[in-house]
């Protein structure tokens, strides 16, 4: 026997299990207004994080040079924007696509191999799409 309680928009739903009553609380409908304000829903935004070492002297020319490649031939390649910091312990990137709630698994697939072909970086760690407004690490 299942039965529902009628309670602004459904908001508990009654089961009956093996003589056994269990409650399951449901959040009713969010308005697309607070969807968007909220980001969640079809506003949900999406990074994914990673970091490498660059194997070379951070303030010499070379880095220069893989930055640049970095930036136009990986991020910008595959449409992507990114932000982060680059000391001599490594370097810890956020990357999202132009319009966050496009982000993709292919781009995070492009931005890990392009960084693994790479003999001046090494990949330590990268990161699942996340959430960009609610990631926790």
């Amino acid at each position: 026997m299942t039965g529902t309680i009628p309670a602004q928009k459904q908001i508990l739903t009654l089961f009956n299990i093996d003589s056994r009553f269990s409650f399951v609380y449901t959040k009713p409908t969010m308005k697309k207004r607070l969807r968007k304000k909220y980001r969640v829903g079809e506003f949900r935004e999406l990074c994914f994080k990673f970091t490498f070492d660059y194997k070379g002297d951070v303030e010499s020319n070379d880095c220069e040079q893989f930055l640049h490649a970095f930036i136009s031939d990986c991020i910008e390649a595959n449409g992507l924007n990114c932000e982060g910091n680059m000391t001599d312990e490594g370097c810890n990137i956020c990357a999202f696509a132009e319009d966050p709630t496009q982000t993709s698994e292919a781009q995070r697939q492009a931005v890990k191999s392009w960084l693994e072909a790479r003999e001046d970086a090494e990949l330590k760690a990268m990161g699942e799409l996340a959430d960009l407004w609610y990631y926790v690490d």
